[in-house]
């Protein structure tokens, strides 16, 4: 198979944009369904000391979206192959 740019381009995007998705706005949501004892600012910079402390538990969040829209994609691309194959 030959390397396609568009297809690399296509992928990267949809990569950073659940990786920006984790970090920017999963927290906000988390915000309104946590107890009032984190603020929102106190619940982005624990996510970037962890970050960059580097603990495993919150690479697995801000990768999280990424590995969901990927197993819908799988999901959806699988659909597809058995119904073309029918």
């Amino acid at each position: 198979m030959k390397f396609n740019k568009k297809i690399f381009a296509k992928e990267w995007i949809v990569f950073v944009g659940c990786v920006l998705f984790s970090i920017l706005i999963l927290p906000v949501f988390f915000y309104f369904f946590m107890t009032d004892e984190y603020t929102l600012s106190k619940m982005y910079s624990e996510l970037f000391e962890a970050i960059f402390d580097g603990e495993g538990g919150v690479y697995l969040f801000v990768l999280l979206p990424y590995i969901l829209v990927q197993f819908v994609r799988s999901i959806i691309w699988s659909i597809r192959i058995i119904k073309t194959k029918k």
